[in-house]
């Protein structure tokens, strides 16, 4: 039977493990092509990067929804249901309200500063020798593209929002960039994962030479967005909204000829387009679906919001519980047992998402259902493990799974770069159970016995997470335009953050109302 008091010191330090990651993960992105991220720094490396953020989002957050079921079930066991309910809404849904509310006004001033500098930077022509195809892109040089080539990448390999080079090079209206890209073989048509092509971005951005170009090499001008949007559709969008999408991808917008050569782009594509637009109720739910799915309301925070979600399941899982008599037996929790049920289920929810190795970014309002169901598969299993003998041995060959992990990863990666989703998925929840009962086994038997650091690293861990976004763009706009390896950059990046955040923690949030809001009862002040 277990203790609804004991303080379980290995699980307690790997969920500030996983919470911990999240700021590492985060560190990285500025080195990975990824346009919508507020700091991109001249010396990336979206392969080696792109690589070790896959491999840690791949098992975190399921990992730490796994163990939030487990001392969600220890707290309801505890305390019942509204102390459960007035818990989860103290400490969850008052921080997702009043963070999300703080943090947004920061990032947009902090993303806006990084964003001006890499503009800057494009526009000045400055560049590395070892540059990716997409910045070659951007900067048209059709040299270093074909250099890049050469050394191995596919002229179709994707950035972190899953856009190619010919989109970059159509954005930006590089029309050398762009012939010498189909000349390789580029796909024409080939969408990032708004499901947007090379012409789209051509048209949203009124450049008719690159329209032209585009659809006189094949182009198809009736692919539809996932928006529900033509090529034709996208130049007819107006001047304000143009100008809030061309921040992210640092697209100089001359205002005063835009609407000169969005008109010239629906001209030319009036003639050309055969798909029929949409009726009004098909557009309105296009709409709603990208402003209430895509919209990343909650930042960073959207897994509390999912927690708040799945709570509710937990507590109609509760209600139906009382009416049946049956139990759930051992072999549903005890490795290996537990796999015949869990990888199916998995699978399930994971087939349905191809924007990312592992689960898919959708931070809106209204959630989306497959990702949805696929943390509280991983939310259930640990609320079922709550003080049952077969949990204690799960993970105990840890050192095996660690082994395991590695070519599930290798080749899961292999296959969503080739685009074989089903393979991916897979492979993806195989490696994601993995290395969560890997993790599971080496916490439990390095992490079992009480460390002050560790318990003072996990009580911080919350607030390090919380309000880690914006100032981690700092040290990473800061160091973009320096001239040093990207290794030692990553590591002042993620040193210095950690830094502030302990010292804020320290002065201003243990001690204090913020302390309580996110922790608990206070810790009293030595």
């Amino acid at each position: 039977m277990a203790s609804h008091t004991k303080r379980y010191h290995n699980l307690d330090a790997l969920r500030a493990f996983a919470m911990l990651l999240g700021i590492v993960l985060h560190g990285m992105m500025s080195f990975i092509c990824i346009p919508a991220w507020g700091a991109q720094d001249l010396h990336q490396n979206t392969l080696l990067y792109g690589t070790v953020l896959y491999a840690i989002h791949g098992f975190r957050l399921p990992l730490f929804f796994l163990i939030s079921g487990f001392f969600t079930m220890m707290l309801w066991k505890k305390r019942g249901t509204r102390g459960l309910i007035k818990h989860r809404l103290k400490h969850i849904g008052l921080p997702l309200v009043v963070f999300t509310i703080v943090i947004w006004p920061l990032l947009i001033a902090v993303s806006y500063w990084g964003l001006s500098t890499k503009i800057k930077r494009d526009a000045s022509g400055r560049f590395t020798d070892h540059q990716e195809i997409w910045q070659a892109a951007v900067q048209g040089r059709l040299e270093a593209i074909q250099n890049i080539r050469d050394l191995g990448t596919p002229v179709d390999t994707k950035d972190g929002l899953g856009t190619t080079a010919l989109s970059h090079a159509a954005m930006h209206n590089r029309m050398e960039a762009i012939n010498g890209l189909l000349d390789h073989g580029a796909n024409i048509n080939a969408k990032n994962s708004q499901g947007m092509t090379a012409l789209h971005f051509a048209a949203l951005f009124g450049h008719v030479e690159s329209v032209q170009n585009l659809v006189a090499n094949g182009a198809n001008p009736n692919l539809r967005n996932r928006r529900g949007k033509t090529p034709l559709e996208m130049a007819q969008t107006d001047h304000r909204t143009v100008q809030f999408i061309a921040v992210p991808f640092t697209v100089p917008v001359d205002s005063t000829t835009f609407q000169q050569r969005q008109s010239l782009v629906t001209a030319f594509l009036r003639g050309r387009t055969s798909a029929r637009p949409l009726d009004s109720w098909s557009r309105a739910k296009a709409r709603c679906y990208a402003l209430a799915i895509e919209m990343p309301i909650f930042v960073h925070l959207w897994f509390l919001y999912y927690l708040l979600l799945i709570l509710v399941l937990f507590l109609i899982a509760l209600s139906l519980r009382k009416r049946l008599t049956c139990s759930v037996p051992n072999w549903m929790v005890a490795t290996p047992t537990c796999f015949l049920w869990l990888l199916p289920l998995t699978f399930a929810s994971q087939s349905f998402m191809t924007q990312s190795f592992g689960a898919d970014p959708a931070g809106g309002l209204i959630p989306w259902p497959p990702k949805l169901a696929y943390y509280a598969t991983f939310f259930f299993y640990g609320a079922l493990a709550y003080g049952r003998p077969a949990f204690d041995q799960a993970g105990r060959h840890w050192k095996g799974f660690f082994l395991i992990a590695i070519p599930l990863l290798i080749g899961g990666l292999i296959c969503f770069r080739q685009e074989a989703y089903f393979t991916s998925s897979a492979l993806s929840v195989t490696y994601a159970w993995i290395m969560i009962f890997g993790m599971i086994g080496f916490f439990r038997k390095t992490f079992s016995s009480p460390r002050p650091w560790v318990r003072y690293l996990s009580d911080a861990s919350y607030w390090l997470y919380i309000a880690h976004i914006p100032l981690i763009l700092v040290p990473q706009v800061l160091l973009s335009e320096m001239n040093l390896p990207h290794g030692l950059k990553f590591l002042l990046i993620c040193l210095s953050t950690f830094s502030v955040l302990l010292l804020s923690y320290a002065f201003f949030v243990r001690h204090t109302f913020l302390g309580t809001l996110l922790n608990g009862s206070k810790h009293p002040r030595k």
